[in-house]
């Protein structure tokens, strides 16, 4: 029942942030294959190709792939953000030299636990990425369970721990957090709490929304947008028909900078 209860909220708050202004779009991948028989999660999971095809129409159809830094100054639906969840080491080895060669910046949200392990980043994989300029590095707890079921010590452990994790080996502030799972059956109002408490300044969810003004006010469940190979060419589409007609908008309101 309370499953019931938490999808309909959901729901309920994909439908009405979907209502308000689109100040831009946070994308959130997983895993990058160059095929996808490799794939761990087919819900989780796009192609290489398919990857590198969706960054490149958007790049040509007058996009702006922000740094995450800029969430919150975010007000335009040409605005995208590019984030990677749980640390796979297809970030490294796939991602990576697409989104360097483009010189696109992007988030990768770490579980501390998944580290070194079969088909996730390295330590070394992350110290490397956590040097480079473009990438910024968030904390996605230790071992990624649903903190909604965590009782006190567990949250803080989760929450705070890949936080200390994180910053220990890279020698930088992590400032970031990605939810495990991010909905609002994984995340109660006490797990949104301990990672304000944590230090971090910003928080992600999974609600499938494009950005509004509610994060400036509820800047600890910022809504993304779930890509994989089978809705990509969707997402693709909405991204440039809502900037399609942002554009249109503001040259009727008469901005010389578009004709």
């Amino acid at each position: 029942m309370k499953r019931i209860v938490y999808a309909i909220a959901q729901k309920t708050l994909e439908f009405l942030e979907n209502l308000m202004p689109n100040y831009g779009y946070i994308l959130m991948f997983h895993e990058i294959k160059e095929e996808l028989q490799f794939c761990q999660d087919l819900r989780y999971c796009i192609s290489m190709s398919s990857f590198e095809k969706m960054i490149s129409e958007l790049e040509e159809n007058q996009t702006r792939f922000c740094a995450i830094s800029e969430v919150l100054q975010s007000k335009k639906p040409a605005n995208v953000f590019i984030t990677f969840d749980d640390g796979y080491e297809d970030i490294y080895s796939t991602a990576y030299p697409i989104l360097k060669k483009k010189r696109i910046p992007f988030t990768v949200f770490i579980t501390t636990e998944f580290i070194g392990k079969d088909g996730y980043l390295t330590l070394q994989m992350l110290k490397e990425l956590a040097q480079e300029p473009l990438c910024t590095i968030g904390a996605h707890s230790v071992s990624h369970p649903r903190l909604r079921e965590c009782n006190k010590k567990q949250l803080v452990d989760e929450i705070h721990g890949s936080k200390y994790y994180i910053e220990t080996f890279t020698n930088q502030t992590v400032s970031i957090f990605a939810y495990p799972y991010g909905s609002v059956y994984a995340c109660s109002l006490e797990s949104i709490r301990e990672t304000k408490n944590a230090g971090y300044m910003l928080a992600f969810s999974t609600l499938n929304a494009h950005m509004n003004p509610l994060p400036n006010h509820l800047r600890y469940f910022i809504p993304r947008i779930s890509v994989n190979e089978s809705n990509y060419k969707s997402i693709t589409k909405l991204i440039i028909e809502s900037t399609d007609e942002d554009v249109t908008k503001e040259k009727r309101m008469g901005n010389p900078s578009l004709d």
